[in-house]
């Protein structure tokens, strides 16, 4: 299972929310979650995302340092319904991701 479109999933939420290029230009310079400059603007590409969402977790895994939004969150949890629904082999590999997105969306509601 992997995603069509390679696209970047949406940026940080407080970009959307500055009122004015300068508070824009302000919030991307302070650290967050979601990174810090381009990085926190750009986002996560899709296909990056589900590379790392089939591997297993551990205690170090990769999928727990993904600065992923709680929109792209709801983007992916679309992906992944489609692909299911549409008919891809249930394995392992699909079990992996599934878990791993509910692992960091959990993470992710308990943080706000």
């Amino acid at each position: 299972m992997a995603p069509a479109l390679d696209i970047p999933l949406p940026c940080d939420d407080v970009i959307w929310h500055a009122s004015s290029a300068a508070e824009g230009h302000a919030v991307m310079h302070t650290p967050s979650t979601y990174g810090v400059s381009l990085a926190q603007v750009y986002g996560v590409r899709m296909q990056d995302t589900f590379t790392v969402l089939a591997t297993p977790w551990s205690s170090n895994s990769s999928a727990a340092q993904l600065p992923l939004t709680p929109f792209g969150l709801f983007i992916l949890i679309h992906m992944i319904l489609h692909y299911v629904s549409a008919g891809a082999e249930f394995n392992f590999r699909t079990q992996t991701i599934l878990n791993n997105w509910l692992k960091i969306w959990l993470e992710t509601r308990r943080r706000t």
